[in-house]
């Protein structure tokens, strides 16, 4: 993923040398303080959405202080919360390793010992700002509702966090609408497919992962709000699977996770809408006119400049996408 934040990071889900993902297990040996060494090893623990959550400090805490690291991983655990409804797993370990410098830096999400395990490295002199905007332990936390996946669908599970992430803080006030709508101008070019040989599916360019993911979610959420007339998003469909307990510690594929929502007769049209969606996405070489999707839903600029036209004809999909709203 790119460099979207004042933070300079690196995240990206670890990549097994295989043809498929498989259970990430990261092997440690021990457990607690007897894995790190009683001097090197702290850990607070806390429920949030009825879900366990061990925040563990390696190598010590970042001169910042335990309780600002502690706010953080709790702002970033209410957006996932706010998005899915609820927390997609009942027990997560967050591993903070105190590191070099201000920043953070390349983050994993796995599960380990059983249990699903986030791992953050931490610059021990991070700044409050670089907390305040970060979106890396968001978007990996995102990655906590759906199954891990085979390489080739990588492109779906890190789309996915790419779009989910910045919306999720959008509606807990990390971050304002101009934001989300100035990445995803700026940033969903990258991810369209260069010539007739550059699919989705099996992609291993990393732009065409994370933004092509992005263009999907973003495609599938306008055009399942269209046919519902604005009352069914993306953001129903994802609840309701997460909700149905499809999460990291699944078996299915992709494609029979999604389709977990057409067991709710409100959501089976808009289910089946997006399974075509992603057939045709995942196998074809569809690329959207995305100047003409973003004039439809009066967006324009970059960053600081973005403005939005309320008139324009799906002004009112914006709106609702921002807030996960079902028009009356």
């Amino acid at each position: 993923m790119t460099n979207r934040r004042f933070c300079k990071v690196l995240v990206i889900v670890v990549i097994i040398a295989s043809a498929s993902f498989g259970v990430i297990d990261f092997g440690l040996a021990k457990s607690g303080a007897a894995a790190f060494g009683a001097d090197n090893f702290l850990s607070s623990e806390f429920e949030y959405g009825g879900t366990r959550i061990e925040v563990s400090f390696i190598d010590g805490v970042p001169r910042i202080g335990k309780m600002a690291i502690l706010d953080w991983v709790k702002r970033c655990a209410k957006a996932v919360d706010r998005y899915y409804g609820q927390m997609p797993v009942k027990r997560l370990r967050v591993k903070i390793q105190n590191t070099r410098g201000d920043e953070i830096g390349f983050s994993t999400t796995g599960i380990a010992r059983g249990v699903s395990e986030i791992e953050v490295p931490v610059g021990i002199d991070i700044p409050k700002k670089c907390l305040d905007e970060d979106w890396v332990l968001t978007h990996e936390m995102v990655h906590l509702a759906f199954p891990i996946v085979a390489w080739k669908d990588r492109w779906l599970t890190e789309g996915m966090a790419t779009y989910v992430e910045p919306i999720a803080r959008l509606q807990i006030g990390n971050i304002d609408e101009k934001e989300v709508w100035a990445d995803l101008i700026k940033n969903t070019p990258k991810g369209q497919a260069r010539s007739e040989n550059d699919p989705l599916k099996g992609s291993r360019r990393i732009d065409r992962i994370y933004w092509g993911g992005a263009i999907f979610c973003l495609v599938a959420d306008v055009e399942l709000r269209k046919r519902s007339k604005n009352k069914i998003g993306l953001q129903h469909i994802l609840s309701y699977v997460a909700r149905s307990g499809e999460n990291i510690y699944s078996d299915d594929d992709p494609r029979d996770a999604l389709l977990r929502a057409s067991g709710s007769p409100e959501l089976k049209a808009s289910s089946d809408l997006l399974v075509k969606l992603y057939d045709q996405f995942s196998s074809g070489m569809v690329v959207p006119n995305l100047s003409a999707l973003f004039d439809y839903l009066g967006v324009s600029g970059v960053r600081s400049s973005v403005v939005f036209d309320d008139r324009a004809p799906g002004a009112a999909i914006r709106k609702a996408i921002n807030n996960n709203l079902a028009s009356e």
